[in-house]
C-alpha cells in the first residue's frame, strides 16, 4: 500500500507511542461485497501487525451479530447484551462499521493507561491485587484436558520497559471465582469494582456511534 504507507505509519506511531485511538473516515463500505471488504479490512490491519484470532472459532475477523441464545461460549459482541468495558487479547484491534443497527451501536473506549494513572492518584493501594491479578474463567477457549480456569493469576495491569497493559475482562474474573467456589477477597474485589468505576467515567471514556465506513 505504498500510495498511503505514509498515514500507515503515522497512524501505527499515534497508537502506540500518542493518543492509542485512531478512526478513519471514508471506507468504502457501499462500493464492494462483504467478502471484498474483509479482505481490504484484514490487508490493512496486516501493515499495522501480525493478525491473530481472538476467540474460540478461530477466526481473525469477527462479524458483529446477534446469534444469542444458540451457543452457551459465544462470544460477547455476537449477542444484544451490552458489553461491559474490557480489553481484548491482541494489543491493537479494530471495528469497522458496515451498516448501523436499528439501535443501539454506541461504543466507548477509554485509556488503560489513564486509569493507571488515576489509580495511582487516588487509591495506589488498588494496584497491588491488580497487578497481582486474578485466576480466569477460560469460557471454552480451553484445549482438551485443560481446566476451564487458569491455574495462574492474570495481571489487571503489567509494566515492562516503560510500557503499561492491561488484560481486564471482569465477567471472566467473577466466572472464575464461581467455578472455583473461591469468593474474591474483599479489597480485591474493591480495587475491581474501582478500575470498573473509572473505565465508565465520563472524564476519562470517549463515546463514539460510528457510521457506516468508519474505522476505529
Amino acid at each position: 500500500l505504498t500510495d498511503i504507507a505514509q498515514d500507515l505509519a503515522a497512524i501505527e506511531r499515534d497508537l502506540l507511542h500518542g493518543s492509542g485511538i485512531v478512526v478513519i473516515r471514508g471506507f468504502p463500505v457501499a462500493d464492494y461485497s462483504l467478502d471484498d471488504i474483509e479482505i481490504m479490512y484484514w490487508g490493512l490491519g496486516c501493515h499495522l501487525g501480525t493478525g491473530e484470532s481472538q476467540s474460540n472459532m478461530g477466526d481473525r475477523l469477527g462479524r458483529v451479530e446477534d446469534v444469542s441464545g444458540k451457543d452457551r461460549s459465544q462470544r460477547a459482541y455476537r449477542n444484544s447484551v451490552e458489553l461491559m468495558m474490557h480489553t481484548d487479547l491482541t494489543d491493537i484491534i479494530g471495528m469497522l462499521s458496515i451498516r448501523k443497527a436499528p439501535r443501539g451501536g454506541l461504543s466507548s473506549y477509554v485509556s488503560a493507561a489513564a486509569i493507571h494513572n488515576e489509580i495511582v492518584a487516588t487509591r495506589p493501594e488498588y494496584l497491588e491485587p491488580l497487578y497481582r491479578g486474578f485466576r480466569y474463567h477460560r469460557f471454552g477457549a480451553e484445549n482438551p484436558g485443560e481446566d476451564p480456569v487458569t491455574p495462574h493469576c492474570i495481571p489487571v495491569l503489567s509494566e515492562k520497559d516503560g510500557f503499561v497493559s492491561a488484560r481486564f475482562v471482569p465477567d471472566y474474573v467473577y466466572m472464575a471465582a464461581e467455578e472455583l467456589a473461591e469468593p474474591i477477597a474483599e479489597f480485591d474485589n474493591a480495587a475491581l469494582d474501582y478500575f470498573n468505576e473509572l473505565a465508565v467515567r465520563p472524564d476519562l471514556r470517549l463515546d463514539a456511534m460510528l457510521q457506516p465506513g468508519d474505522l476505529s
